[in-house]
């Protein structure tokens, strides 16, 4: 991308690999919160604290480890740099590994699809999440936002990277994109 320096681009995408690393964890540990009621957006807090501890007694530069949590913004209005822009819009762009047009991600999460199924209890678990950034987020669910700010930046990224097409579906444009660089069907 345009403005991003060797280290930027390097750095995202060792943040991208790693911002889910410990996730199996976070979602053991939260879905109890949810449902014995101890669930708090400080849980949360705590929980990738901890993991940004682990990862720098690992080694991994900090500037990574600060980027590995840009997937949930922290103000409404989203990130106003780059890199982080990146970030987040990629984890919003991703049903599990596969690219899928931003309102169809949101559709998923909202009703529990896990790549196979519904799954009715997954549903109330990801509503219940999401809502939880009610307060923080001026009255709207982390989905609602974090949909709101893919379509913006869907927008944004359209324009970088010449899309003339529906920004929604930006992420199928950039499949493809990135098939044909590596010479894949």
């Amino acid at each position: 991308m345009a403005g991003l320096s060797h280290h930027e681009r390097h750095s995202i995408v060792r943040a991208l690999i790693l911002h889910d690393w410990f996730k199996k964890h976070e979602s053991l540990a939260l879905r109890r919160a949810i449902n014995d009621g101890s669930f708090s957006l400080e849980l949360l807090d705590e929980l990738k604290a901890k993991d940004a501890n682990i990862l720098l007694e690992m080694g991994i530069p900090s500037d990574i480890v600060n980027l590995t949590g840009a997937n949930i913004p922290n103000r409404a209005e989203g990130p106003t740099v780059l890199a982080e822009k990146i970030i987040l819009y990629v984890d919003i762009m991703l049903t599990n590994t596969e690219p899928v047009p931003i309102d169809e991600r949101f559709d998923n999460l909202e009703r529990g699809w896990d790549g196979t199924k519904v799954d009715p209890e997954r549903a109330r678990r990801y509503k219940f999440f999401s809502a939880a950034y009610q307060n923080k987020y001026g009255g709207k669910s982390m989905f609602e936002v974090q949909r709101a700010l893919g379509r913006k930046l869907s927008l944004e990224f359209s324009e970088m990277f010449g899309y003339a097409g529906d920004p929604n579906k930006l992420p199928l444009f950039l499949k493809k994109k990135f098939q044909e660089k590596l010479g894949c069907p």
